[in-house]
């Protein structure tokens, strides 16, 4: 299964009441510690219920070539696990997330959100903007477990009204709808900008995606601290291959490990654009970040 890693700074972890077992109170709890983020959602009959149920948004897939759904518990039809995985490569492709469905029926004396994270951890090396979902079936708390982008970019009321929904589809025998709408939070991160290091600024990494939605090329920003053993030349191209099937479109890269600016497309590059990524280069040693990207980006916009 392709997969490419980068360096994970913070990850996320969101756990419902997302089974069959309708008897939970609702709790929140938030803690914070230099790697990670922990938030505790169940539900009860006090919680607020949405005004209105919003279904997933579907979009035409592709069958997936790699394998993004584990179903240890045996829950899901072969309809219902073949739709996940095809979701779960949409979203690793198009939004350069790595996304995952696991379930399982013995948590190994593990908490959810333990099991959770060493999931994520084997599927992925721990690294890259993730989202996985655990469905758990052993204590019946279920956990959506959150890196990078997608942490930053998944609201709690959008999440909390997921997890509302999809709890009463669970309860309905409707995996394949439950999982649709928590994974489909993805889609909540830019598709444009891809941010796994947590490296731009909330302000900088929004203006950079509305400039580059509006270009004539399709540009995408990745950045990163690159902890691979891969050079920045073979990542970039990494990730190119799998946001970019088709070779149309061009790629920009910051490695903030050593600062530097770097580019890659199947397409031809626009003449003099060497001086380009040299004006860049030497932006981001200054600590102007955006001002490297926004060179860089600008001169392949068509």
């Amino acid at each position: 299964m392709k997969k490419i890693f980068i360096v994970l700074l913070a990850s996320g972890i969101m756990f419902s009441g997302c089974s069959k077992d309708k008897s939970r109170s609702k709790t929140a709890d938030n803690e914070q510690t230099s790697a990670q983020t922990v938030s505790e959602n169940t539900s009860d009959t006090s919680e607020t219920i949405p005004v209105s149920e919003h279904k997933p948004i579907e979009h035409v897939l592709e069958p997936a070539d790699g394998t993004y759904v584990y179903d240890n518990a045996k829950l899901f039809s072969a309809e219902d696990a073949a739709f996940c995985n095809d979701y779960a490569e949409f979203l690793y492709e198009n939004f350069l997330i790595n996304a995952a469905v696991v379930t399982t029926s013995d948590l190994d004396g593990r908490s959810p959100e333990d099991f959770a994270a060493e999931a994520y951890n084997r599927i992925y090396g721990g690294k890259g903007s993730g989202l996985l979902l655990l469905i758990n079936n052993d204590t019946n708390k279920d956990i959506l477990y959150k890196t990078g982008s997608c942490l930053r970019k998944i609201e709690a009321a959008d999440e909390n009204e997921a997890f509302y929904w999809s709890t009463r589809d669970i309860v309905e025998g409707d995996y394949k709808t439950a999982v649709h709408r928590l994974m489909q939070l993805g889609e909540n991160c830019p598709q444009h900008v891809f941010d796994n290091g947590g490296i731009l600024s909330d302000e900088t990494l929004t203006s950079l995606e509305v400039s580059l939605v509006g270009y004539k090329n399709d540009v995408s920003i990745l950045a990163t601290t690159n902890s691979t053993d891969m050079t920045n030349e073979e990542l970039l191209k990494s990730y190119y291959e799998r946001r970019y099937h088709d070779g149309k479109g061009y790629m920009v890269m910051l490695d903030a490990k050593t600062s530097s600016v770097s580019a890659y497309s199947k397409e031809p590059m626009p003449t003099g654009y060497e001086d380009v990524l040299k004006k860049a280069n030497e932006l981001v040693k200054k600590g102007d970040a955006k001002g490297a990207l926004i060179n860089a980006a600008d001169a392949l916009k068509g």
